[in-house]
């Protein structure tokens, strides 16, 4: 997504950055269901962890399927604290299938974050607990599962035969299933969207490995999920994970400068913990049809992108480099997000 300011980012980051100290992977969650070790975290993989999780953290997790792909897998969504709660925060990972480091760095944040509130962990000197008393968070923690399928496994991941044929046509073609964005019917969800649709620079006109909009908007399960998962609840924010370029972008061209500030707000709290550059509407690509620029016109919800990792697919080495800089992002944005409505946390 927009190159030249992730090149500009990956020049800047280049440089060594000393914070400070955050938790290492293993300090999140002793005992972790999540295996955090270097390994494409699969679909199948992820499924298991969320059963698993919803037995230890009864009082928090629960999960469901959302909907289900093209190919029938289904798509989670978890929940996290009571649905009665007066803040909301949505969450989405790997909309695009080669960016599944997301998913993995979503579970693993998930986990941690259940286990420092069973623990009595603390954060900026407020108990976890009481903190997350105060919000529920709605995950969908891969949001194109048929995709990830295809860019781990090639057409050995496709359910239907015509994906198997169409996966199969693009390796003789010479592109590789393992730079695969699309969902299995060759649609780019990020640009399947109503503000914008088409309207990407890169945009093609029929179904491909990435940047196909569809032949119109909101076409796709996946699409039709989030968009059921979003009408579900009073979000304050958005917050969206994709690769690459251990960036931020936040706010949308043609949103109201009311949603636009809300977002700004929301990204230098990530942009303070990751210490990650902030990219604007100012700088950013006009409406192209993507989730951020749904949320951000259309339901007037502020919305925050972290493009994570170094390139394409993210080398699964560099996981625990971003869950340091990460892992304590959702309650910095939860704090804020409380704060900016009165509540008071004890």
């Amino acid at each position: 997504m927009r190159t030249i300011a992730v090149l500009v980012a990956i020049i800047v980051l280049s440089v060594s950055w000393i914070g400070s100290r955050a938790e290492s992977a293993a300090d999140i969650a002793p005992g972790r269901i999540v295996d955090t070790s270097e390994h494409d975290y699969t679909y199948e993989e992820m499924l298991d962890d969320l059963e698993q999780l919803a037995v230890r953290y009864p009082d928090y997790i629960r999960w469901s399927v959302a909907d289900t792909s093209l190919e029938g897998r289904g798509i989670p969504i978890v929940r996290l604290g009571r649905d009665d709660a007066p803040c909301h925060m949505m969450i989405q990972a790997t909309m695009h299938a080669r960016e599944h480091m997301s998913t993995h760095l979503v579970m693993v944040m998930i986990e941690g974050t259940a286990w420092k509130r069973m623990h009595g962990v603390s954060h900026e000197g407020l108990r976890i607990y009481d903190i997350l008393d105060k919000i529920q968070l709605t995950v969908l923690p891969m949001v194109n599962p048929d995709g990830v399928e295809i860019c781990q496994r090639g057409a050995e991941g496709c359910r239907l035969d015509e994906t198997r044929r169409w996966v199969e046509e693009m390796a003789a073609r010479g592109v590789s299933h393992r730079l695969i964005k699309s969902n299995a019917r060759g649609v780019d969800l990020n640009r399947n969207f109503t503000n914008g649709h088409g309207r990407a620079f890169n945009a093609v006109r029929s179904k491909h490995f990435y940047h196909y909009p569809g032949h119109q908007p909101l076409t796709e399960p996946e699409v039709k999920a989030m968009m059921q998962t979003l009408i579900q609840r009073p979000y304050d924010l958005c917050l969206n994970y994709h690769t690459s370029g251990n960036i931020v972008y936040y706010g949308c061209g043609n949103a109201p400068d009311s949603v636009n500030s809300r977002a700004r707000r929301m990204a230098r709290v990530i942009g303070k913990r990751t210490r990650y550059p902030l990219y604007g509407p100012e700088v950013s690509e006009r409406p192209n049809g993507s989730w951020a620029d749904e949320v951000e016109l259309n339901f007037g919800v502020p919305s925050a992108t972290v493009e994570l990792g170094s390139r394409n697919p993210v080398p699964q080495r560099e996981l625990s480099g971003l869950l340091r800089r990460n892992g304590e992002t959702w309650l910095d944005l939860i704090l804020d997000i409380e704060r900016s409505k009165g509540i008071t946390v004890n």
